[in-house]
């Protein structure tokens, strides 16, 4: 009970003053994918997590002159208490596209479609016979 009370408030938390725009998504998702390289499946060091966030920063915009990844980075420094509580205790993991759902509000991949190799057909294959 008390990790969905702490979900629903850093969730709350994390969506004060977004405005998702531009490429910010695609940068969201690289960001937790670093994220995710760096710190594997071990989200046990605050410290190592504040330290790999900034590398990742500093991976994808080296120069600082990206003003979108700029201000999506400053984002998700401001609040990464939160993005650490929340990917340790509640979702336990690092998970890039559904991170940047619960926190910058990014579209999340509904796609339904069966992969190539499946047996299921797609489209106008669906009355098609089967042999």
């Amino acid at each position: 009970m008390n990790y969905l009370l702490l979900s629903l408030s850093l969730v709350g938390m994390a969506l004060c003053n977004v405005e998702v725009v531009g490429n910010k998504c695609d940068y969201c998702i690289e960001f937790f994918e670093i994220m995710e390289e760096l710190n594997g499946k071990n989200l046990t060091q605050w410290s190592q997590f504040v330290e790999n966030a900034l590398f990742a920063c500093k991976i994808l915009n080296p120069d600082g002159k990206n003003a979108e990844f700029k201000e999506l980075c400053e984002f998700a420094l401001n609040r990464l208490e939160s993005i650490y509580k929340y990917v340790r205790y509640v979702d336990n993991g690092i998970h890039p596209e559904k991170d940047c759902w619960v926190f910058f509000r990014c579209k999340q991949d509904r796609s339904t479609t069966a992969p190539r190799n499946s047996r299921i057909p797609q489209g106008n294959q669906r009355h098609q016979k089967v042999n």
